[in-house]
């Protein structure tokens, strides 16, 4: 049997507004990929609020912009994190995750 070899795990978070317009879009589509070819009747509606989604996070970085993260696995993005300050006491430490999105080969 072979050695084992350890890699240390690094996960990180950033900022939403740290990236261009398009990667919230992207994320999305590629996670819901499965979803969206199983009921096409939905995809259309769903891509438009997604790319709506996308564009505000530029237009409106200290609200929307604000409410969310990136998250990175060893240098690659794998999905990203939102959460609604008007839940608790507006500060990203006292509010927990609307939703973590995944791409899914990173889902396990």
């Amino acid at each position: 049997m072979g050695k084992l070899i350890k890699h240390p795990i690094m996960l990180k978070f950033r900022k939403l507004t740290a990236y261009k317009e398009g990667l919230i879009f992207s994320l999305l589509n590629r996670s819901y990929e499965g979803l969206l070819r199983e009921i096409p009747a939905l995809a259309e509606k769903w891509q438009q609020d997604w790319k709506q989604y996308d564009k505000e996070i530029i237009q409106f970085p200290k609200t929307i912009g604000a409410s969310g993260f990136v998250t990175i696995y060893n240098k690659i993005i794998i999905g990203f994190g939102s959460y609604d300050f008007s839940q608790r006491q507006n500060t990203p430490e006292n509010v927990g995750a609307n939703g973590e999105l995944l791409i899914d080969r990173f889902k396990k």
